[in-house]
């Protein structure tokens, strides 16, 4: 697919592909440039994760599971950030850095690699990348950074700054720091197709979201909002519970369920640190996907790392018992959101039939 168009972008990074296609696709259409996109998530605009567009450029995520994207050669890459993850298919974090430098490379010599460069793993590796690259984040000296982030609600803003000059003030309609990242990804590869500030700025304004990426599915008149959110890797829960920290003062309620074994296993700790910025935490059954168990390893472990700080209330239950106990903690007001990758989202007429 992607040889089939002149232009052809492929976004990376262990976290916030899908989100930041999402915000490409939507500053695309808005210019109307009739992009085709192929994305990992459902995005809330076109009500698919893929539109056949009849324009010269294809936008694609670009998954490091399994090396997949190292068949890609896409002429505009884009690399978000690097942590380990996949241990089923790398040894450790150096042998997936290595599959990064292999795919930026794989850009043509007159391509282009966006990097966010306030990623230490991205840093780490950026002097291995021999094609141009153009940097982005929040030090005013990358090429694009923004700066004076402010979060209320469901609505971000910031300054952009292109090549230290002050150029506008952004609106974004998605909670979070890491959002901000994405976005900044994708007014990098915007500008390097030409687009002019404008059209990038009302295109992130029509960005409507992503399914199951802090996706709201029932608002309350006393403020209760119910959430749906995929992260299951540390950093994505600690970014996407920040996330909503950081623009409500309502009481937390995170319903998460592990996903795979394997990786509850190498980062029980860190989930156990990432969840604590829960007001209340319930630990589901680990959904186990592709992998058979492991023995030893359950929720219990980020259950018994968790009751060590005692900082929050702690939960570990069965599925069937999300109702009774949503109804005994409830208070109105209170913020619940469902996370995972697996099935936890099923559960969200049960926790609003508990509540209602």
């Amino acid at each position: 697919l992607l040889k089939i168009k002149k232009t052809s972008i492929a976004i990376s990074g262990t976290h916030g592909k899908t989100t930041t296609c999402s915000m490409l696709g939507s500053i695309l259409v808005n210019a109307k440039l009739n992009p085709t996109l192929v994305i990992g998530g459902i995005v809330n605009n076109f009500g698919s994760n893929s539109i056949s567009g009849e324009g010269d450029i294809i936008v694609v995520e670009a998954d490091e599971y399994d090396k997949s994207f190292l068949s890609l050669k896409p002429t505009i890459a884009v690399i978000n950030n690097i942590d380990f993850e996949h241990s089923d298919c790398y040894k450790d974090l150096n042998d997936l850095k290595k599959s990064f430098v292999k795919f930026a490379n794989s850009v043509p010599f007159y391509g282009l690699v966006g990097i966010c460069i306030d990623d230490k793993n991205i840093l780490s590796i950026s002097e291995k990348i021999k094609r141009p690259c153009k940097n982005y984040g929040t030090a005013s000296e990358q090429a694009i950074n923004a700066k004076n982030f402010n979060f209320n609600g469901f609505i971000s803003t910031f300054d952009l700054y292109e090549n230290n000059k002050f150029i506008m003030k952004i609106k974004l309609p998605a909670p979070g720091h890491h959002n901000i990242y994405n976005a900044l990804a994708a007014i990098t590869v915007s500008r390097e197709l030409g687009l002019s500030y404008k059209n990038i700025a009302s295109g992130l304004l029509t960005y409507s979201g992503v399914k199951r990426r802090l996706e709201i599915i029932k608002t309350l008149e006393n403020g209760t909002i119910i959430i749906d959110d995929y992260a299951h890797h540390p950093t994505e829960v600690k970014a996407s519970l920040s996330a909503i920290k950081s623009s409500f003062k309502n009481r937390l309620i995170t319903i998460f369920q592990p996903h795979l074994f394997s990786r509850t296993l190498s980062f029980y700790n860190e989930f156990s640190e990432a969840l604590s910025l829960s007001d209340i935490t319930i630990l589901l059954d680990i959904y186990p996907a592709r992998e058979k168990p492991i023995s030893g390893v359950s929720s219990k472990l980020i259950f018994d790392e968790m009751s060590k700080s005692k900082t929050n209330e702690i939960h570990m239950i069965n599925d069937k018992l999300i109702k009774n106990l949503i109804s005994s903690i409830y208070e109105p007001g209170d913020i619940i959101i469902t996370m995972g990758a697996g099935d936890v989202y099923k559960h969200k007429n049960e926790i609003y039939s508990a509540i209602s």
